[in-house]
């Protein structure tokens, strides 16, 4: 009898284990890219367009990122290769997404929840007030309800979580402690506008990579991430291990020793030339190359606006280092000789990792930013003024390629340069 006791403590002591972590269907909103009810009038996989209940003939949410960069939307997904777009419209409406849970969220438990929020520059649709077109680009903040129905927000429902507004365009995580009140069944993630909000507005949200929802101790402290900061270089950032030009090496040859010795035999004179009175053929002069155009990656001088990205190609580093492989130098003495003859112009370096599974943000954080900091130190102890040089390290939170190839990765894995100003 006490055997079976025991059996039995155990076996509901793995039960109850194994319900502790709720789980989402379909958390990284893979899917079909495309303009919500344009192709397809259905939601995303897995998740039920609340649209159809809220608000009769609103389109559903869009899928990114299309073929062609539809409204405006060129970034890549973090996780996976599709995320989801979220807008709040100037006629009172908004869109949200509702599915079922693994498992209900149990009242008096408290858990942890993060997703993957970012916004676009541009992200141009018509306005419902007007018909006419407009970029949807006012921040935007993401509600996370709890309820006990698909698209439920009367009650029983609550407001488990509500973002800060959202106005980084590039990928960032927001963290979450979810405390229901009573046991909720669906979850509910909805774009909203900011509070206090008078005026309904055009805007929009990016989610991608939601978390499960992991049971914690009520008493724990959750902190959003910290947005990432541009850095300046230190005068004793460029102390140790200046950049010293090579000098030329010496010739390994002595010259030939001049023929000063005397003839022992007289030599014939050479009769004299007739001078010819017309007039001798000038040989034109050998045309000297042109200088090379001094470029930032290819650009020209008269191309460069601010707030203009260039990607610099054929700059490398060691793996899981920021230490700059030598091949690399030709391309740093590019930028630095296009930094010399442009002196009103001032950058910011931006350090980017791919996107490897199980591979956290502060590791690519701090590995991108080392190796931002490791090309601005370059130009600065080859003589570029440290005021016109900011870096700057973006982890693997701007993706430009796909993370399932080992292209797309190399590709994502990069060093940018940001035009921040130009004074001429």
């Amino acid at each position: 009898m006490r055997f079976t006791i025991i059996i039995l403590i155990l076996f509901l002591g793995v039960s109850s284990q194994a319900q502790e972590t709720v789980y989402l269907s379909n958390p990284s909103f893979e899917d079909t890219p495309r303009m919500g009810g344009q192709q397809y009038k259905r939601a995303i996989q897995k998740w039920f367009d609340c649209g159809e209940i809220y608000f009769k003939g609103e389109t559903p949410p869009d899928i990114h990122p299309t073929h062609n960069s539809a409204w405006g939307v060129s970034k890549y997904a973090m996780d996976g290769d599709t995320y989801l777009g979220l807008v709040v419209r100037d006629n009172e409406s908004w869109e949200a997404v509702s599915q079922r849970l693994s498992s209900p969220l149990k009242a008096g438990q408290c858990y942890s929840f993060s997703i993957l929020l970012s916004t676009s520059k541009s992200y141009v649709s018509a306005t419902r007030s007007t018909g006419a077109i407009d970029n949807y680009d006012e921040p935007s903040v993401l509600q996370i309800w709890g309820s006990n129905r698909f698209c439920g927000r009367a009650y029983p429902s609550d407001i488990l979580a509500t973002s800060e507004t959202v106005v980084n365009d590039e990928w960032r995580q927001f963290n979450f402690k979810i405390e229901p009140k009573t046991d909720y069944e669906y979850i509910i993630l909805e774009a909203f506008y900011k509070t206090p909000t008078l005026i309904p507005y055009n805007g929009h949200i990016l989610l991608d990579g939601a978390s499960d929802f992991v049971p914690i101790p009520c008493d724990t402290e959750v902190e959003h991430e910290p947005m990432l900061l541009t850095n300046e270089l230190e005068e004793e950032d460029l102390i140790d291990n200046p950049i010293e030009e090579p000098k030329p090496t010496k010739a390994n040859f002595k010259s030939p020793a001049a023929d000063i010795g005397i003839a022992e035999t007289p030599k014939a004179v050479a009769p004299k030339k007739e001078v010819s009175s017309k007039p001798k053929e000038v040989t034109p002069k050998q045309k000297q190359p042109t200088p090379k155009e001094k470029t930032l990656g290819g650009i020209k001088r008269e191309k460069i606006q601010e707030g203009q990205t260039v990607l610099i190609d054929k700059l490398y580093f060691e793996p899981d280092s920021f230490s700059i492989i030598r091949n690399s130098y030709p391309i740093l003495n590019e930028i630095y000789y296009f930094l010399e003859d442009n002196e009103d112009i001032a950058v910011e370096i931006q350090g980017h990792t791919n996107g490897n599974r199980g591979i956290t943000h502060e590791y690519c954080d701090n590995l991108s930013t080392k190796r931002a900091k490791e090309v601005a130190s370059y130009l600065a102890k080859k003589g570029i003024d440290v005021d016109r040089l900011k870096y700057k390290g973006y982890g693997k939170r701007k993706p430009i390629a796909s993370n399932r190839t080992k292209e797309g990765k190399a590709r994502n894995q990069r060093v940018e340069i940001k035009i921040l100003s130009i004074k001429n």
